[in-house]
């Protein structure tokens, strides 16, 4: 009896969340079409940046259709959830379901590569223009021939090294891309597939795997999501060996390329050194600290030899660490990515690192009240959107893309991201028992904190939010579980 009430409460909860999320889509449907559609185009229409102005009237042109189809795939799935809720009970096995999600991952993501020819823009350019002077000239420089460190060297060097192996190296980075997709889903199923029951794991691997933001990660030529799947293999591995001292070797050599792509993996050893003292006694803690901290400061020392003899200034990894702190403290700033404010970049990199670092200190110090107030904006910022692999490989592309398929993009993704994320707090606050391995909470929570943070402290942008995106996916599982 007590089961059945159980499933009943479960069935009538999550048809109650289908019903307030399709009304809320009908809603937005007529707000659009009488208000919000006129507004925007007109607002796009007038932007200087010719780039973003065509790519985003395209997009609110043809929006309520991507409304509609969600929302008759919302009524159709009301009209037919107990057929969807028993077929979900009856698999006992998700394996065979995990072999097709992969493989579906795979031919949905060449699909991508095949018929979407992606221009890189912005972050994406500068890495593969500084990657080519490394290939070329055999020395990590910017355009005016001097070394540098102000964008870090880990992707530069990768996209140098594909370049060796062949001339079509943005394609072999898009192939690559999909490979660490893959790779990305299997780990965290195997991370979280003892946390969830079967159906629970289905509905991670299908929001996971669906979410259109990975799916066009092939065509980006960014760091982020090399970044997250390292974060993640890292994670898996110390939870299941971390007693073995090879595995801690591993982990701190994974740790250090992770801070060789982006500096925020500077301080993540941090949070595995508190693990080894809560799961281990003092010597056996002492000893892993002493392996992970030599092997990570090993891994890193040649290129902070080099920024050294260069600068003859203490650089980890690169000098732009002042120029994100700046932009996200200035006194004009919002929280979110802006470039209006100045950076001397005639300085040498170190001193202008410092003066950032120092002018974003004094703005703080000279408004605190507005300082203060920037500081959930940032996340904000983080949480506003939830599209940017589609607005990197879409924004601008060799071949025509349809406004409408532009239109389908952009709000299935951000859809998708908000109703991922409400999902997840919903779970938060209803589920009285999320976590049933104590090793896993401590790190979501600590590595959720973490980037948070750096968040909080630097500036908020939907990019930072990637390497703890899979916490969103694993309650919504565990909602539905």
């Amino acid at each position: 009896m007590f089961l059945i009430g159980k499933n009943l409460l479960a069935t009538n909860r999550n048809k109650t969340l289908l019903g307030i999320v399709v009304t809320a889509n009908v809603l937005f449907f007529f707000l659009y079409e009488l208000f919000l559609k006129h507004i925007l185009i007109n607002h796009f229409i007038n932007l200087q940046d010719q780039i973003n102005k065509s790519y985003y009237t395209k997009i609110f042109s043809f929006l309520e259709y991507p409304i509609i189809f969600i929302t008759i795939i919302l009524l159709l799935l009301i009209l037919f959830y107990n057929q969807v809720k028993r077929f979900l009970n009856n698999i006992k096995n998700d394996i065979p379901f995990l072999i097709i999600v992969l493989c579906f991952n795979i031919l949905i993501q060449l699909v991508i590569l095949i018929t979407v020819q992606t221009l890189p823009i912005a972050d994406s350019k500068y890495y593969i223009d500084l990657a080519l002077r490394l290939y070329q000239s055999g020395s990590y420089v910017n355009p005016s021939g001097h070394l540098t460190s102000f964008w870090p060297i880990g992707l530069p060097a990768y996209l140098s090294w594909l370049m060796y192996l062949s001339t079509n190296y943005l394609i072999l980075a898009k192939i690559f891309n999909i490979v660490i997709s893959t790779i990305y889903i299997l780990v965290l199923y195997l991370l979280f597939r003892k946390e969830l029951t079967i159906k629970g794991r289905i509905i991670f691997l299908l929001a996971f795997t669906l979410y259109p933001d990975n799916l066009f990660n092939s065509n980006c030529i960014m760091a982020d999501y090399p970044f997250a799947l390292l974060l993640w293999i890292s994670v898996f591995i110390i939870m299941k060996y971390r007693n073995n001292n090879k595995i801690i070797l591993l982990t701190s050599v994974i740790l250090a390329l992770m801070s060789y792509l982006r500096p925020v993996g500077l301080l993540l050893p941090i949070i595995f050194l508190i693990d080894f003292f809560k799961s281990n006694n003092l010597k056996i803690s002492l000893r892993h600290s002493f392996i992970m901290i030599i092997v990570f400061c090993l891994v890193l020392s040649p290129w902070v030899y080099r920024n050294y003899k260069i600068f003859n200034k203490f650089v980890p990894v690169s000098t732009n660490g002042g120029f994100n702190f700046l932009m996200g403290n200035h006194n004009n700033s919002n929280g979110g990515v802006n470039f209006d404010f100045q950076y001397n970049n005639s300085l040498q990199e170190t001193k202008a690192n410092e003066n950032a670092y120092s002018k974003g200190i004094d703005d703080i110090i000279d408004h605190p009240v507005e300082s203060l107030l920037r500081l959930p904006m940032k996340i904000i910022f983080s949480y506003y959107r939830g599209d940017s692999s589609i607005t990197w490989s879409l924004k601008e592309t060799k071949n025509k893309i349809l406004p409408v398929i532009l239109s389908f993009a952009f709000f299935f993704a951000n859809y998708f991201f908000y109703l991922v994320v409400f999902i997840s707090i919903i779970c938060i606050f209803s589920c009285k028992k999320i976590f049933r391995n104590d090793s896993l909470k401590y790190f979501m929570g600590s590595l959720y904190i973490y980037f948070i943070l750096i968040i909080i402290n630097y500036v908020g942008a939907e990019r930072y939010l990637i390497p703890i995106m899979p916490i969103h996916f694993f309650l919504v599982g565990k909602y539905f579980s």
